[in-house]
């Protein structure tokens, strides 16, 4: 069970029992910025999936830096400090950004980015004055089988948050004719179903995506990049070894299409 539901169980601060094993210190030692940042991320994770938001995680993100430090026998950042601003909204596409932080007391800072599509690109170690951070962003891609929404991201400093909320592509209503398919186990090309608009006046475009259960055998074979216009979706099927029949499903703008594949093995 992760550190953070166990103080959450407890209600105390860590100690070094507590610590899990990519953070393996000793009393008297310092560990790694990258291990605590560790610690601080799986934290501050499990607070934010339990529905807080900031400032809620900002006075978890202070608590468990304060504590980390002390169960590690002291050292690593300790100053206060100050973002600004403390939340931005950026496009859909990948990119970059800029916040400023202020030292208000005695100590160092350091930018944690708490969401795996957000990186620290400077500075990536302590700081002992005020400064900015550069951060950048991958594309919000979304979650495939569900319909685009925005993301927020988290980047932990010290004691306090930044947020940044990131738009999703837009997006073109679409219908598939037809909707499924039953094939035999064999391989085959060429299959093909087609993607209509279905919105008068709109404006973006339409992709093609594969649930991950079925990666390993269905296979886009066109248009691998983004269509604004009505279009046809040609896929391959790999063969089934399998003694049960699979189902697997392709994604266009949230919509599904299924594909059933026969049993092969015997």
């Amino acid at each position: 069970m992760g550190i953070a539901l166990e103080i959450l169980r407890r209600r105390r601060p860590p100690v070094k029992s507590d610590l899990p094993p990519e953070l393996p210190v000793k009393q008297g030692d310092e560990p790694t910025e990258e291990q605590k940042a560790t610690v601080l991320r799986e934290a501050v994770n499990y607070y934010i999936r339990s529905g807080l938001r900031a400032p809620d995680v900002r006075a978890i993100c202070e608590e468990f830096c304060a504590a980390i430090d002390a169960a590690a026998g002291g050292g690593g950042v300790s100053g206060d400090v100050t973002v600004l601003p403390t939340s931005a909204t950026a496009p859909a596409e990948a990119g970059t950004g800029t916040f400023a932080v202020s030292l208000t007391s005695e100590g160092s800072w350091m930018a944690t980015a708490i969401d795996p599509w957000l990186h620290i690109d400077s500075p990536t170690g302590p700081q002992t004055a005020s400064g900015t951070v550069e951060f950048s962003m991958e594309a919000n891609n979304g979650v495939v089988g569900q319909p685009p929404a925005d993301r927020v991201g988290t980047v932990a400093v010290n004691n306090a948050i930044f947020e940044v909320t990131q738009s999703p592509w837009d997006v073109l209503p679409v219908e598939l004719s037809p909707k499924e398919a039953t094939l035999a186990a064999t391989s085959s090309v060429g299959n093909k179903f087609d993607v209509t608009i279905t919105g008068s006046g709109t404006s973006g475009t339409w992709t093609v995506d594969i649930e991950n259960a079925a990666r390993l055998w269905l296979i886009v074979a066109s248009p691998t990049a983004p269509q604004s216009t009505n279009g046809t979706v040609t896929y391959s099927v790999q063969a089934n070894a399998l003694t049960t029949e699979r189902t697997g499903k392709f994604f266009v703008n949230g919509q599904p299409f299924t594909v059933t594949q026969a049993a092969g093995g015997v």
